[in-house]
């Protein structure tokens, strides 16, 4: 397996960490602020994380 290398043409930046997490729709402006912000945890998988049915079966957009 390949491990990222930093060098004179790629950087490697870790993104882990705590973040805030929203389902939007599909006419979500990206500068928007997110509506009713969750914290969760990256990498991790918000349908694992949040049992309700209406986030873990969500399939569509979301935004980070």
């Amino acid at each position: 397996m390949f491990h990222p290398m930093n060098n004179k043409r790629r950087l490697s930046i870790s993104l882990n960490g705590i973040w805030d997490f929203s389902i939007v729709g599909d006419g979500h402006d990206a500068k928007a602020p997110l509506f009713s912000p969750m914290p969760i945890a990256v990498p991790g998988s918000y349908g694992e994380i949040y049992p309700d049915a209406t986030i873990r079966d969500h399939v569509g957009k979301v935004c980070y």
